[in-house]
């Protein structure tokens, strides 16, 4: 668990808390940094993200569960949070519909790309849970 007390890490929190994208970084088979913007909620620890079961970024995780994700800046003056973790899938998820922070989070998101909260639970179906164990500001 990393150490989110220090200023760094309250800045750090409240991103987690506050950002509605995530970069995460997964690694290919042959060892090339997949990146891609996801959809996240901080829970308990960990950050929850749901994805389709055939995305790659599933596959590449159960070969490799070593992780990384930042934040788009919003400025280039402003600090970059990288986190790295360890991800798990979960074989038998709470489905994001029946997760009420992540509802209320994306309600807006999932009409927009018309689907319907049971749609999008169906469809988006893996959940993904990440362990941070480091951070840095850059």
């Amino acid at each position: 668990m990393i150490d989110l007390t220090s200023k760094s890490g309250r800045e750090a929190l409240n991103k987690l808390e506050s950002e509605r994208i995530i970069w995460l970084t997964t690694i290919t088979p042959k060892g090339t940094p997949q990146p891609r913007p996801v959809w996240f909620i901080w829970q308990d620890g960990k950050i929850i993200i749901y994805s389709m079961p055939a995305a790659k970024k599933v596959g590449h995780i159960r070969n490799n569960p070593n992780v990384s994700l930042h934040f788009n800046m919003a400025s280039p003056d402003s600090a970059a949070f990288v986190f790295a973790g360890e991800a798990s899938i979960i074989e038998t998820p709470i489905p994001a519909v029946k997760v009420n922070e992540y509802m209320q989070k994306y309600s807006e998101g999932i009409k927009s790309i018309d689907m319907t909260p049971e749609t999008f639970g169906e469809t988006y179906s893996v959940r993904i849970e990440i362990t941070p164990t480091k951070f840095r500001v850059n």
